[in-house]
């Protein structure tokens, strides 16, 4: 259901705007942004006494160092794209704060503070609930960073066209992270 929500959304979102979007188009994009968030919630809940336990294997906590950096260069990423937005928002935002713009900032903002948070908790990987948690936030991150470029796509008149990949992507991704999720619950069970 929340695969076919964010489908129908990007979908939706890719369409050039006649006019400033209402209160359901803002609805649809708040579900989707939550859409990792949610899986992942789920799973934890599901599997809140696994999670509680330490690493069973030595390495296992220390192979999360790659996700650390990558955290950090998605951080750097998305600290490139809010300038980017920035500079060729520039005009409307001297006018006045949109939502659109708003919801695009937002959006970089969320993905900016995730993966730093995800390089920050991956530096004490005591549980299992850690490493998990630190997975999560970079998958939410990295969806949020599609969806602020969707919407950016979809905001920009000339890019408006460019939305369907964005929309193929977050596809793609959402499709990923359920099956890595029910794989994972397999794992543990």
């Amino acid at each position: 259901m929340i695969a076919r929500t964010a489908i129908y959304t990007m979908i939706a979102a890719t369409e050039l705007p006649s006019a400033e979007p209402g209160i359901l188009f803002w609805g649809a994009v708040a579900i989707v942004a939550l859409a990792p968030a949610v899986l992942y919630l789920r799973t934890a809940v599901r599997n809140w006494e696994t999670l509680k336990e330490p690493p069973t294997r030595p390495e296992e906590a220390h192979e999360y160092n790659t996700d650390a950096s990558t955290a950090l260069t998605l951080a750097g990423f998305t600290f490139t794209a809010l300038t980017l937005v920035a500079t060729l928002r520039t005009d409307e935002l001297a006018r006045v704060a949109s939502p659109a713009v708003t919801a695009i900032f937002g959006l970089f903002g969320v993905a900016l503070g995730e993966f730093v948070a995800t390089h920050v908790l991956l530096r004490v990987r005591a549980t299992k609930g850690q490493l998990f948690a630190s997975e999560g936030l970079l998958d939410h991150g990295l969806w949020c960073t599609i969806l602020g470029f969707g919407l950016f796509c979809h905001f920009t008149p000339a890019l408006g066209i460019v939305g369907y990949v964005f929309a193929g992507v977050a596809i793609f991704v959402i499709g990923h992270l359920v099956y890595a999720l029910r794989q994972q619950e397999r794992v543990w069970h």
